[in-house]
């Protein structure tokens, strides 16, 4: 899996505090791809890898998971409240920074796939919020915008049931109905 990421712009600004930009989609569209800080309402800020190439410019990239990866993915809901990884390679932004994050506006997400014959597939949505910890970090997803299956809003039993309006789950709490 490569990026999963937060949208060029959303429709409501944030007012960065600290002169960091609330978001990727804030940065000047001639950036260049790479590390910055961003700093969400109501949060402290946080490096983020921000991809300035993709269609649409300023994609905040909250994961990235490639088959040479040394991360198992098999963390406490505490290691994935927080992030874990590095952002120029591998990594988990952190549930409860998505949900600071995708509490300011409305979001688009794009999952990118490649997959082993190296043929990337792309999934986006027109909504993304990640609610809060009390709640159970639910993810909201809007309607699919690209082309091809939609694995995530519709029932699939081979890639894990349905994910939009699931709670987040880890090994050590189950909240999901999988």
């Amino acid at each position: 899996i490569q990026p999963f990421s937060l949208p060029p712009r959303s429709l409501f600004a944030a007012v960065p505090v600290a002169g960091f930009p609330a978001d990727c989609s804030h940065l000047r569209k001639t950036s260049p791809s790479g590390v910055y800080v961003i700093q969400p309402a109501q949060s402290p800020p946080r490096v983020v890898w921000c991809d300035m190439d993709t269609e649409g410019k300023g994609w905040t990239v909250v994961q990235r998971n490639t088959y040479s990866t040394e991360i198992t993915w098999k963390e406490s809901l505490t290691t994935y409240k927080y992030g874990f990884g590095d952002v120029q390679g591998d990594h988990w932004l952190g549930t409860e920074y998505l949900h600071l994050l995708t509490q300011q506006g409305t979001y688009k997400v794009r999952f990118v796939v490649r997959d082993k014959a190296n043929v990337t597939h792309y999934a986006e949505y027109d909504i993304f919020r990640v609610e809060s910890e009390s709640s159970g970090y639910p993810l909201r997803l809007g309607r699919l915008l690209s082309s091809g299956k939609d694995y995530l809003t519709s029932y699939y039993s081979s890639y894990g049931g349905i994910h939009d309006n699931m709670k987040f789950s880890t090994v050590d709490k189950d909240q999901d109905q999988h």
